[in-house]
């Protein structure tokens, strides 16, 4: 999905995810639609498996016991996001479901469910859904066939879900372009609540070929959702001088009470004060602990923007040389400027101290570090359908049949 300029998109890009390709492509996509929030199925991936999307946090429910299935949703990191619980209401399909919280103070519920083929839909599934949140999306490859969606064929999980569109006055938002090029057929939905139905702004299917489902977009429009801010304070000690010198002290200390007024008087004006000499910036970013950069480096970043739209407006081969010069230099001012940092927080603890909340602060930042993942190395070979994999199982079984 892709929350922008007070639209909502839904994005939904059905593909096998264990081929490195892939990925590529749909980051690609994900960046030239803008996209906020992207729907997966057949992700085929299993616990052991990563799946990375940069810019994005990614959920998911993986398929345990079989191979092929899984749902995955994957949103951007600046959206503030909170995970539905689903693991007691599945049977055989593959479930994920988010929560975020636009503007207007509604919550809006995102699900992605892959049904197969041979998978009777779970009708309790989606009355629950229905019964418990308000406005929602579903998206997913549900295998569903009925002619109301523009399939030319119809079976009984399209029929059952007629049914429940029927009974919940929910709304199937599909053009009538095919989804499943194979089948020639409709069953990649998007379906929403009749409360989203007036966000609604449009459904398209995508011209790029991922898999032999084509990916889609669906777009809702005057939704903004909350997302995540960071405020820096700067405290300007001029001012502070300036003002904590005004207020002088006017009573005698010729007692107990005296002397406890007068310190809570002072420690009144001392945040008083601070108050009127901090300056406070509130701003939007991706990262979760974001870190104030050097000035220098920062009129660089600044630099590499404004070449790259002089570069758009006007390309020539000096302009295009120099914004190549300026982006690597930016490049090597923040890997030194992360070392630089990184550095400053081991001499930190060269000095450690148990009861300092600010060194075991300093742990848990370089334990989260990614200089301290571990790099694991996995073999991958090509199985009878000539795709890439990396599972072990099928690993193994490769193996057995060639020996």
């Amino acid at each position: 999905m892709k929350i922008k300029k007070k639209v909502l998109s839904t994005q939904i890009m059905k593909c096998s995810l264990i081929m490195i390709n892939t990925l590529k492509i749909l980051h690609n996509l994900a960046k030239i639609y803008k996209a906020d929030i992207v729907s997966l199925n057949e992700t085929f991936l299993k616990p052991n498996k990563q799946l990375e999307i940069p810019g994005f946090n990614i959920f998911r429910s993986d398929r345990i016991g079989r191979r092929g299935g899984g749902s995955a949703i994957c949103i951007k990191n600046s959206i503030i996001v909170s995970q539905i619980p689903l693991i007691n209401l599945t049977t055989s399909e593959n479930a994920v479901g988010i929560e975020i919280q636009t503007g207007q103070k509604n919550k809006i519920a995102i699900f992605s469910i892959y049904l197969s083929p041979s998978t009777k839909l779970n009708q309790s599934l989606f009355e629950h859904i229905s019964a418990n949140h308000k406005n929602c999306i579903i998206t997913g490859d549900l295998n569903c066939k009925n002619k109301i969606w523009h399939c030319q064929n119809e079976n009984s999980n399209g029929i059952i879900l007629e049914n429940f569109i029927s009974k919940t006055n929910a709304h199937i938002v599909n053009c009538a372009k095919t989804t499943y090029n194979r089948g020639k057929s409709v069953i990649d939905l998007s379906i929403t609540s009749s409360s989203m139905l007036t966000y609604f702004h449009s459904h398209t299917v995508l011209k790029q070929a991922i898999s032999d489902h084509q990916p889609t977009i669906t777009i809702f429009k005057n939704l903004e959702p909350f997302k995540r801010y960071h405020t820096i304070k700067r405290i300007n000690w001029d001012n502070f001088r300036d003002d904590i010198s005004k207020r002088q002290s006017t009573c005698l200390l010729e007692n107990k009470d005296d002397i406890e007024k007068e310190a809570s008087e002072l420690i009144y004006d001392l945040k008083s004060s601070l108050d009127y000499a901090t300056n406070s910036k509130s701003f939007m970013t991706k990262a979760t602990k974001p870190a104030e950069i050097p000035r220098f480096l920062l009129d660089q970043i600044k630099l590499k923007r404004k070449l790259k739209r002089s570069l758009n407006n006007n390309y020539t081969e000096y302009r295009k040389k120099m914004y190549n010069l300026i982006c690597r230099q930016v490049k090597n001012g923040i890997k030194n400027f992360k070392n630089y940092k990184f550095n400053l927080d081991f001499k930190e603890l060269h000095n450690f101290n148990q009861s300092d909340s600010r060194h075991w602060k300093l742990i848990n930042k370089l334990n989260e570090s990614t200089s301290f993942q571990t790099i694991k190395t996995e073999i991958k070979l090509k199985n009878t359908q000539n795709v890439i994999t990396n599972d072990q199982e099928e690993i193994v079984e490769i193996f057995g049949n060639h020996h």
